[in-house]
């Protein structure tokens, strides 16, 4: 939407670019005509100049529209590049504490570590989710819908490499869940629990 209402004003913008050629090369040649011809060119002439003129004041009204559009959609995609990063941080909250309810519960841990490398790997891909969230959470308030295309960019890209990791940090963990036999400090509900709670995360991470 974007590149064609860039596009759309780059081509009003060489309309009018031609349109005032146009315009010069019709008062030119009423100049031209002034210095001796007949009357009859004359007229045919001051009447190309004021088409020329009527030409570029309509190309110059487009130019203006399409600009406006063009500032338009490029605010109104701020906006929704902006709440993505917001939403993203307040979604990510909710999984990393869900997460770190799991991983980092002593109650849980002893059974756990029964499946060491499950174990360690979701621990590992949850500490770098955390830090990446911890990363977007102290410069998300550097940023508004008012920063500019570039600013955005950057912020969409760290959120962007948040929610790969938070993404890899639910999957590891709902692969530990899916070996942890129930018994012990887990219960078969409990398990449930955990695994509903991952699923709901992931559901609202594959939404933004």
């Amino acid at each position: 939407g974007q590149l064609l209402a860039s596009l759309a004003a780059g081509q009003a913008l060489s309309s009018v670019a031609s349109a005032r050629a146009s315009l010069e090369q019709a008062e030119a040649d009423l100049a031209s005509v002034k210095a001796g011809a007949r009357i009859e060119d004359l007229a045919v002439t001051q009447a190309k100049v004021a088409q020329a003129q009527a030409d570029l004041t309509a190309k110059k009204n487009l130019l203006a529209q399409t600009k406006n559009e063009v500032e338009q959609k490029t605010l109104s995609l701020k906006e929704q590049g902006f709440n993505r990063a917001q939403e993203s941080l307040f979604l990510g909250q909710e999984s990393i504490e869900d997460l770190d309810e799991i991983i980092n519960n002593p109650q849980y841990e002893e059974q756990l570590k029964i499946y060491t490398f499950s174990y360690n790997s979701a621990g590992l891909a949850f500490n770098s989710a955390k830090l990446a969230w911890i990363d977007l959470n102290k410069i998300l308030p550097d940023y508004s819908s008012q920063s500019s295309e570039q600013q955005l960019i950057k912020l969409l890209t760290q959120t962007t490499y948040f929610l790969n990791d938070l993404d890899r940090a639910l999957n590891s963990t709902f692969s530990l869940m899916a070996k942890v036999s129930s018994g012990g400090s887990i219960s078969q509900t409990q398990l449930g629990t955990f695994k509903t709670d991952i699923n709901t995360n992931q559901t609202n991470l594959a939404a933004k």
